[in-house]
């Protein structure tokens, strides 16, 4: 088993926004001094509920402070930028932390944030899909070719390419277990939430993932299962259960939520 941080670097009120980036460079460099396998971050737009509207940057400024630890996107949003610009960054990264990056994708499921960059979220799906193809493109490819509904790129040599081959592991965000499937089909790898949906719900899920990822003929060493949870550690039970509730009571700005934010 393998742990991670997870850093969705929210502002809350009162504190200054190069403090928010200040706390997680230091104490992600902190999590790779104390074992831990994995940092992830989180691509947010428009609000104080994140505050990090570029994980390139950000990772980047990880792979120079830190020299073991995987730099993981949870996730990045494809619908949102050009995919040869994301595919570019990315494989900067790559480069940059010695093939250190795990590539985790996905739709969006703020409203807010499609209406701050004026895309309709109707089209979340399909700009995800072929974004994705032209990623997987650019990183493997010479050159680039691609004719979709909303890009199209013609014969283009992308640079710089990745330091893993055929390129950074690629996780999918899932919410709906037919995703799960589809994903498990395509030979992908996922990520997932349990502590914000039912457990029986995620647990149907990763069951059918595994099922299909076997049936698919997927090596069964390389199936994996990987969930975020939430975890607040104090200095005995009491006085975690005190913070945790003064954690709950604490004003908090209103958020609107959209579908999930699996492909």
């Amino acid at each position: 088993m393998k742990f991670g941080v997870f850093f969705l670097l929210e502002q809350p009120p009162g504190k200054p926004q190069e403090r928010v980036y200040a706390d997680a460079l230091g104490q992600a460099a902190y999590a790779e001094e104390l074992g831990f396998d994995a940092v992830w971050l989180a691509e947010h737009h428009f609000s104080e509920y994140g505050i990090c509207p570029s994980m390139a940057v950000l990772a980047g400024a990880l792979a120079q402070r830190t020299r073991r630890v995987r730099l993981g996107t949870a996730v990045t949003i494809l619908p949102f930028n050009h995919p040869l610009r994301i595919a570019e960054e990315w494989a900067m990264v790559d480069l940059l932390s010695g093939g250190r990056v795990d590539f985790g994708v996905g739709r969006g499921y703020q409203p807010a944030e499609y209406a701050g960059f004026d895309l309709p979220m109707s089209e979340s799906r399909e700009r995800f899909d072929e974004a994705l193809a032209i990623i997987k493109q650019a990183w493997t490819r010479e050159r680039v070719s691609f004719e979709g509904k909303h890009y199209r790129v013609r014969d283009v040599e992308v640079l710089p390419k990745p330091v893993q081959k055929p390129h950074p592991p690629i996780r999918i965000a899932c919410v709906s277990p037919d995703t799960f499937e589809r994903v498990a089909r395509q030979g992908e790898k996922f990520l997932s939430a349990p502590s914000i949906t039912p457990v029986h719900l995620m647990q149907g899920a990763y069951e059918a993932y595994a099922r299909v990822w076997r049936e698919s003929g997927h090596p069964a060493a390389e199936l994996e299962i990987p969930a975020l949870y939430f975890t607040h550690v104090g200095e005995d039970a009491a006085a975690t259960r005190r913070d945790v509730v003064l954690q709950d009571v604490r004003p908090r700005r209103r958020r609107v939520h959209g579908p999930g934010e699996g492909p």
